[in-house]
């Protein structure tokens, strides 16, 4: 699958990190100061990878509330709580160190800010392996292939030479619209199917089976 690649790009919740726990944490206080239903993390875990709003329309905010303010609220929250070693998901670390031994360029494409997810990263202890890291404060998140096609500009590697890893099927799809390989990685039930419907060019249920 990797051969012939020369940049990988990684989501980064839910592919990296298994921060369910931690963006229902963060969503449920808010969602408490302004009397929501809170979440469960099975509940949230199909809604992470899409944008932050739409935890909180699934929540029952409409379009006519203030939803910039409250997934503004959301990400302050996660940026003083979210993140650390123990939310690395196994064989992550394993497989980071051999891509980088094999000189491949690494980049994280996430809907998250770049600020809040370069925070996570390293408090995660996995930011020494990226060399850059693409949020979508500034282009429209995935599946838009933006952020995709804005680090194969940076990188100047081609779509024959880039492949898009992710566990949901906004990743799968943001590969597909710029051209290059995905790869789905299915940790969790409650996501697979959306995940397979989306056919990704490789499906595995560990990051290390990409080697």
């Amino acid at each position: 699958m990797l051969g012939g690649a020369k940049l990988i790009l990684f989501d980064l919740d839910g592919t990296l990190i298994d921060s369910a726990n931690d963006i229902a944490f963060s969503a449920n206080k808010i969602l408490g100061e302004i009397g929501q239903k809170s979440f469960t993390t099975e509940e949230i875990r199909p809604l992470i990878g899409l944008p932050a709003s739409e935890i909180f329309r699934s929540a029952g905010l409409g379009d006519r509330e203030d939803l910039e303010s409250v997934v503004a609220r959301f990400r302050e929250h996660l940026g003083d709580t979210g993140g650390s070693p123990s939310i690395v998901y196994p064989g992550v670390h394993e497989t980071l160190d051999e891509l980088s031994r094999r000189n491949l360029t690494l980049n994280v494409v996430t809907n998250k800010p770049t600020l809040l997810a370069n925070l996570i990263l390293e408090r995660s202890e996995l930011n020494q392996y990226f060399t850059y890291v693409q949020g979508a404060e500034s282009i429209a998140p995935k599946p838009s292939p933006s952020g995709i096609n804005r680090c194969m500009e940076r990188a100047n590697h081609s779509q024959s030479e880039t492949v898009m890893i992710g566990d949901s099927h906004v990743d799968v799809l943001a590969a597909k619209a710029a051209g290059c390989k995905s790869v789905g990685v299915a940790y969790h039930e409650e996501i697979r199917q959306s995940l397979v419907d989306s056919d990704p060019d490789l499906l595995v249920v560990n990051l290390k089976d990409i080697l």
